[in-house]
């Protein structure tokens, strides 16, 4: 059995549950039948608990009433073959079950006991190993009936269970949203079948999901959402020639500092200049100009009263704009020029470019060029004049109104990233780094954006900028002590994450 673990190497679709239906269907139709594959999925899952207990466990499943369901049933019979001490929880009329789990159950009821949800509290204060397998991919809302009970009981003893598995995803949990948490029991591991799902990518899903492995049963792995992977990023990148010169390599001017915020100029341009940028040119107000360039001597600078005549020069290969830049009249009128001025060329709009175009929706009507924007869900909101709760709720679709919204690829900053572009290609970079979470994070991220976008396609730029921007934060990382790491750390992380690229 193909089992593999969701990592940053992982490369393939990102499945919606419509989408695996489908998929689900039409292997079914080719000739693989519904048994064949509810098997190889409780294969595929013992393979993962033998891995953490070899020499057997206590384990109660807990199957609901679907094909979900199923898959733990033909798991429990698989585990008591292999010696283990199994008890199953039914949570669901046996009457009304259909014919594939219904022949599960037959086969595993001469040697195993089946017991009702009433029995689940008392089963699961006495095991090693409990397996969810109430819900499966088609849960919308809060879980109901026996399946509630049944979860309940799970929560009461989770904190003295060793180890829970759940099959697909946990249970409550949306396959398309990641929304349900709340009221989902978090996993020690989940085996997913075919390719991740959104709840495995989305922030809601992230913490309760746990390590998440993927198991080939059959099924191809097609989809329109792909996750970026540590392949892709090494195709995208364009290796330097031992005759290049600085020249080639992109020229990156930014719109970015304010008095109150030169940090964050100097931020964008460590970010842009470890990426690969060639020259980097930060355009700012004059009361700046000394700390930024004493802060990052390999940048040069530029009145931004001037930038009209600046960018008119053709030096520029692409451009970011608004990380610190403030949000005044200045600010305003600077942003409008770097935006007529594109010609072709990609901008990268952060922070309080965003909330600019906000302010004033003629801005987004002056640019001359591919547009990336990468906001964080607070500012999604603004830009879609949402609650930021109805970003939270359906991260992916939000995503995918804003760039809709302003033909713009969007690159929403969750736990990892959900990017989409104007004819709704989209792309995915898993997180789960909480060290990201920290002032100025995103500012690095812009630039390092901005110097791939002199090479690379809007989509690709961002997608390639979001998975470097995770592994350098996972490898920057102070071991223990997320909450101590800084932003210019992830910066400095980009040459060993480039190393151990080329070195893959």
């Amino acid at each position: 059995m193909f089992v593999r673990r969701l990592n940053e190497a992982w490369r393939g679709p990102v499945l919606s549950a419509d989408e695996m239906r489908e998929l689900d269907r039409a292997t079914i139709e080719r000739g693989l039948v519904g048994a064949v594959l509810m098997e190889r999925a409780a294969m595929a899952c013992a393979e993962r608990l033998f891995a953490r207990f070899p020499q057997g466990a206590r384990c109660v499943v807990l199957a609901g009433p679907g094909n979900n369901g199923g898959d733990g049933l033909a798991l429990a019979r698989l585990l008591d073959g292999c010696g283990w001490q199994v008890a199953v929880v039914l949570a669901a009329d046996r009457e009304r079950l259909t014919s594939d789990p219904r022949t599960n159950l037959d086969l595993l009821e001469a040697n195993i006991c089946v017991f009702g949800v009433e029995e689940a509290d008392r089963l699961l204060g006495d095991c090693d190993v409990a397996v969810d397998s109430l819900l499966g991919i088609g849960a919308t809302s809060a879980p109901r009936g026996r399946v509630a009970i049944a979860l309940d009981a799970l929560r009461k003893h989770r904190d003295d269970i060793a180890f829970v598995l759940a099959v697909d995803v946990c249970s409550g949990l949306s396959t398309d949203t990641g929304a349900g948490a709340a009221w989902c029991v978090a996993a020690s591991e989940t085996v997913t079948f075919a390719a991740p799902k959104w709840a495995h990518v989305l922030p809601g899903g992230l913490d309760v999901s746990g390590d998440v492995y993927v198991a080939d049963i059959g099924i191809p792995a097609q989809g329109r959402a792909q996750m970026w992977s540590r392949a892709d990023v090494k195709e995208s990148l364009i290796g330097r020639s031992r005759a290049g010169y600085k020249n080639r390599f992109g020229h990156v001017l930014e719109l970015c500092g304010s008095e109150t915020m030169p940090g964050a100029a100097i931020l964008a341009a460590r970010g842009a200049s470890r990426c690969g940028a060639g020259l980097v040119t930060i355009a700012s107000d004059m009361a700046v100009r000394d700390v930024v360039v004493s802060a990052v001597p390999e940048s040069m600078f530029v009145d931004a009263a001037t930038l009209r005549a600046a960018i008119g020069s053709g030096a520029f290969t692409s451009f970011v704009a608004g990380c610190g830049l403030g949000r005044g009249a200045d600010a305003s009128r600077w942003l409008r020029v770097l935006l007529e001025e594109q010609q072709g060329r990609t901008a990268v709009l952060d922070a309080d470019a965003l909330h600019l175009l906000v302010e004033d929706d003629t801005l987004i009507r002056s640019s001359t060029g591919p547009l990336i924007l990468t906001p964080h869900p607070g500012e999604l909101a603004a830009l879609l004049q949402v609650a930021t709760a109805d970003v939270s709720a359906d991260p992916l679709a939000s995503v995918r109104a804003c760039a809709e919204k302003y033909s713009a690829v969007v690159l929403g900053k969750f736990a990892g990233a959900v990017i989409v572009s104007p004819d709704s290609a989209v792309r995915s970079v898993r997180g789960g780094v909480p060290a990201l979470a920290t002032a100025g994070s995103g500012d690095v991220l812009a630039g390092m954006i901005a110097a791939l976008a002199a090479a690379l396609s809007p989509l690709d730029a961002a997608a390639t900028g979001a998975w470097l921007h995770v592994d350098a934060g996972r490898r920057a990382v102070p071991s223990s002590a997320p909450e101590s790491m800084l932003a210019g750390e992830i910066a400095d992380a980009l040459p060993g994450v480039f190393a151990a690229l080329r070195a893959s």
